[in-house]
């Protein structure tokens, strides 16, 4: 079971994201540091610290550079070449040859590709600069800088690539060193870039030739914009698409996977999808809660659901087997606390101590929640029955 956060950890970028690793000279083991920065990339590639400083040329491992600077890249055991690829642009380096490809048209690079303890190497500074990247070189400290500037946040599953570009709001996939295909386009938030941005991207396999795409794409000024996108690409067609958007500042828990299932959902609608892309389950959460609002789903069981309100922040059991909505404040707390419930707000300090209901365990039906005692502090912990 599989959970996806819209947490402020994804990728804050008020300025550069920035990661710095020490590295070592392959010829004479002096040390050369490596730093990387990104407009909307946070999670950090894992250097192996093994960079080529030769005739004032840096060179990193190919499939290293390529992640950094978010590339698709193939390597031809036979033409010892290698072809990197980003929606847009690709750009084929040899081994035995000076002169380099791209979209049709030869250039001449001043030093080809290495190939060091059975490694591939490319020239950092060429590579980044083609893709609108950057390689500063710093003397002083022995760093060199590589900056990638794309607008791309992107996730891999197999051989394929998967990259959406947040100027434009744009989906790509690239497989196996294929030219990228648009699949679609979709809703971003104003103030991408600009403000301090959130995104990630995630594509799993759900079967065969199935994929399910997870795009989280938050923006924060005084309150957050939230826009979660759910895509399910049978045979690398859009088959299903939910959007869901808000505003806020407490940032809520929206699942969109769970088991073998993918879960799509505005806020109001839940489609419950299988591997193949069938629709096994259809809900409409208003029907059910009796809340006149949008719901976010914190959790999705067989049996059960468990969604929030974005205006008041008090948790709802959806029991499936009953098919009712079950607000569980009114089953658990005093008619003054059941009150209190109701009108607080997500960022109020009664919420963040005192109502947030959570899901501690299950127990075959027997759901168990805590929350702190307003009168006391104690954690509190009640009980409910599925299908009771």
């Amino acid at each position: 079971m599989k959970s996806n956060k819209i947490l402020i950890s994804l990728a804050l970028t008020m300025g550069l994201a920035l990661s710095s690793y020490p590295a070592v000279h392959a010829a004479s083991q002096s040390k050369v540091n490596v730093q990387y920065t990104s407009r909307f990339v946070s999670e950090f590639p894992q250097l192996t610290h093994d960079v080529i400083f030769e005739n004032g040329r840096i060179f990193l491992p190919i499939r290293e550079l390529a992640t950094m600077l978010q590339l698709h890249v193939q390597w031809d055991q036979k033409q010892k070449a290698a072809t990197f690829i980003q929606p847009g642009k690709e750009l084929i380096i040899s081994t035995k040859t000076k002169k380099v490809q791209s979209n049709g048209k030869t250039y001449t690079l001043d030093t080809p590709l290495k190939i060091h303890n059975s490694r591939i190497y490319v020239p950092v500074r060429f590579v980044a600069e083609w893709f609108n990247g950057e390689a500063v070189w710093d003397e002083k400290t022995r760093t060199v800088v590589i900056k990638d500037n794309s607008p791309f946040i992107s996730a891999s599953v197999d051989q394929e690539m998967y990259w959406f570009d947040l100027s434009k709001g744009e989906l790509y996939r690239s497989i196996g060193g294929q030219t990228p295909v648009k699949l679609g386009s979709f809703k971003v938030p104003d103030g991408v870039g600009a403000a301090p941005t959130f995104t990630s991207i995630e594509a799993e396999k759900m079967s065969g030739s199935n994929r399910w795409l997870s795009i989280h794409l938050v923006v924060h000024g005084f309150t957050g914009i939230y826009v979660v996108h759910g895509v399910f690409l049978k045979d690398g067609q859009e088959l299903h698409h939910a959007e869901l958007e808000y505003s806020g500042i407490y940032s809520l828990v929206h699942m969109s996977r769970y088991d073998r299932y993918a879960v799509l959902s505005d806020g109001i609608q839940v489609q419950i999808v299988d591997a193949e892309g069938e629709i096994v389950k259809e809900l409409d959460l208003q029907a059910l809660t009796g809340v006149d609002d949008r719901l976010m789903i914190e959790k999705v069981t067989d049996r059960y659901m468990l969604v929030r309100p974005f205006k008041t922040p008090y948790l709802i059991l959806v029991d499936l087997i009953k098919q009712e909505g079950v607000k569980l404040y009114q089953q658990f707390y005093s008619e003054e606390d059941q009150l209190a419930s109701e009108n607080v707000g997500y960022n109020s300090y009664e919420f963040l101590h005192y109502f947030d209901l959570h899901l501690e365990k299950e127990e075959g039906n027997t759901l168990y929640f805590t929350s702190r005692s307003i009168e006391t502090g104690e954690i509190q912990t009640y009980t409910y029955t599925i299908g009771k």
